[in-house]
This record gives structure tokens, C-alpha cells and sequence, in this order.
């Protein structure tokens, strides 16, 4: 008898509530923005500033603790637009860069709402067409581009939508460089 019941307690079905899943936040989560951005980097006669405008594309996965610090990396693909010059001689860059980040940061959350920073680092390669113009004649090349950058960023997130900015510094083609960026994208 003793024995039918404890293999009846051990085979009924349990019927405590369903745990509620997890929140996709909870675990972690994918995200995709698309980020505008300007570099300021020195030239080689340091007599002007070069300012790169750059737009693109950015993907990545965060993950999250109970503590609310995250950690993570993403991936971009960004164009941008360089020139100069003057109406006789002129040079057009157009650089194409797939840059890889690592991030690690703190978040707060309260509801749909959060709050949070983050430091990244990451390189990029890259490379597009060059124009270099003379008078009459113009030529085109292809020239080959590296970045390194690190930086801190803040961010503002609202069930999935949010909103990044970011500063930064770093190497491109051996040059100093700065960076910022603002990036508006989703998390699911």
C-alpha cells in the first residue's frame, strides 16, 4: 500500500504553476541599429583636419546578468565619404569598413525602460575607390583602409527600441583619429 502511493506521488503530474518564461532581456538578446557617425582625424602635414561622415549598418548579441552587467560583441559594415582638395587638384575616398566590437557595460532597468554604459573596443579592414583628380585628367584606384577604436558609449532603451551614443579614439591607417556616433536600431 505504501509502496502504490509513493508511485503514485511520483508519477502524477505536477501541479504547481508553470514557471513564466523568461524575458528575452533576461538571457540576453540580439540587436540591429543603424548607426551615423563622424571621425576627425589628423593628415600627414597636420595642417588640416579630414572629417569622415560614415553611415551604416550594425548587428550583434548582448548578454545579461542578474546585476544588470552585460557583455557582448557586434559586428558593422559602414561607408563613408572623405575629400579634398582644391578646384585644380582634388582626392575622393570613398572607405567601406567591416568592424568587429567586443562591449561590456551596466544596465538599469526600471519597466520598458532602461538606462545604461558600456566600453567597446574593436579593429576594422576595409578598402573602396579612390578619385584623384588633376585639371583634366582623372584617375581612379582602389586603396585598402584598418581601424583600431575604443570608447565608451550611453544608452537609452524602451521596451525594444533604442537610441546609442558613442565616443571614441583609436588608429585609422596609422593616423590618430576620434569618433562619434549616435545609432537608433531595435533589440528582439
Amino acid at each position: 500500500m505504501l509502496l502504490s502511493l509513493a508511485l503514485l506521488v511520483a508519477l502524477a503530474p505536477d501541479a504547481s504553476p508553470p514557471e513564466a518564461p523568461a524575458s528575452v532581456d533576461d538571457r540576453g538578446h540580439v540587436f540591429v541599429e543603424a548607426p551615423l557617425a563622424l571621425s576627425a582625424q589628423g593628415t600627414a602635414s597636420r595642417v588640416e583636419t579630414v572629417l569622415t561622415p560614415w553611415a551604416g549598418l550594425r548587428a550583434g548579441w548582448l548578454s545579461h546578468d542578474d546585476g544588470g552587467v552585460f557583455f557582448g560583441g557586434d559586428g558593422a559594415i559602414l561607408a563613408g565619404l572623405e575629400g579634398g582638395g582644391t578646384a585644380q587638384v582634388a582626392l575622393s575616398k570613398l572607405p567601406l569598413l567591416l568592424e568587429g566590437r567586443g562591449l561590456v557595460g551596466m544596465r538599469h532597468r526600471v519597466g520598458l525602460f532602461a538606462v545604461g554604459g558600456y566600453g567597446y573596443g574593436g579593429v576594422g579592414v576595409g578598402g573602396g575607390p579612390l578619385l584623384v583628380s588633376a585639371f583634366d585628367d582623372s584617375r581612379a584606384r582602389v586603396f585598402g583602409t584598418w581601424a583600431t577604436r575604443v570608447g565608451a558609449g550611453g544608452e537609452l532603451a524602451f521596451g525594444g527600441a533604442r537610441l546609442r551614443i558613442e565616443l571614441g579614439t583609436g588608429l585609422r591607417d596609422a593616423r590618430f583619429e576620434l569618433h562619434g556616433a549616435v545609432a537608433a536600431g531595435a533589440a528582439f
